[in-house]
């Protein structure tokens, strides 16, 4: 009985494990044009398995994000995603970052002209027989239609999926490095020192004898 019970335990935990780290699939290498659903963008990933109905829940602690998690490494080989926000229909966005003009099935995004972004990811997502589909972002503005064709992803009929929500994710820019105030009034100091010394020793030049 123990050994059966232990058996029953590891496989638990093995299938727990697989959800948490879930594969992601590189949309170039599937069939169907996925890749080209967003523009302008670096790269797709889909979560796998293709009908799996992920949703990227953002409660908790980030690191463990279904979005910074997944196949061990998160989205585009980054775990450490900021959430920024969610569009989820026409009028309906939570994103400070971004906005979206359209509808479930097309429309173009845009970005804060004054925000200079590391790196940025759209996750979107529809519900059954779909998975999560990730695109790292790149430019300030393009368009974007429904990711779930047929193919790659396999759903009664023929008809392409809308979008159930477009989750926006982010990383800052690097931090550029700002002389203090202190460290500006000691170069200032030194500088109108430095000038006065000059100007001082002009003065006390001897005159050449005539």
């Amino acid at each position: 009985m123990p050994t059966f019970l232990a058996g029953i335990l590891l496989m638990l935990s093995l299938s727990l494990s697989g959800t948490t780290h879930a594969t992601l699939l590189d949309c170039n290498v599937l069939p169907g044009s996925v890749g080209d659903a967003v523009t302008s963008n670096l790269g797709c990933q889909i979560l796998s398995p293709l009908d799996g109905a992920a949703t990227d829940a953002t409660t908790g602690d980030p690191s463990h994000w279904l979005v910074n998690t997944a196949g061990n490494t998160g989205f585009f080989g980054i775990s450490d995603w900021g959430f920024d926000g969610r569009w989820t229909s026409p009028g309906m966005n939570s994103s400070s970052l971004a906005s979206f003009d359209g509808n479930r099935h097309r429309g173009q995004w845009t970005l804060d002209t004054e925000w200079d972004y590391g790196d940025l990811l759209f996750v979107f997502r529809h519900r059954t027989g779909t998975n999560l589909v990730g695109f790292l972002m790149t430019g300030m503005s393009g368009e974007y239609t429904s990711p779930f064709t047929k193919p790659p992803f396999s759903f009664p009929g023929a008809a392409t999926r809308n979008i159930s929500h477009i989750s926006v994710y982010y990383r800052p820019s690097e931090t550029r490095t700002v002389p203090e105030p202190q460290t500006m009034l000691l170069l200032g100091a030194g500088l109108g020192l430095l000038a006065f010394m000059l100007r001082r020793g002009k003065r006390q030049r001897p005159r050449p004898a005539l």
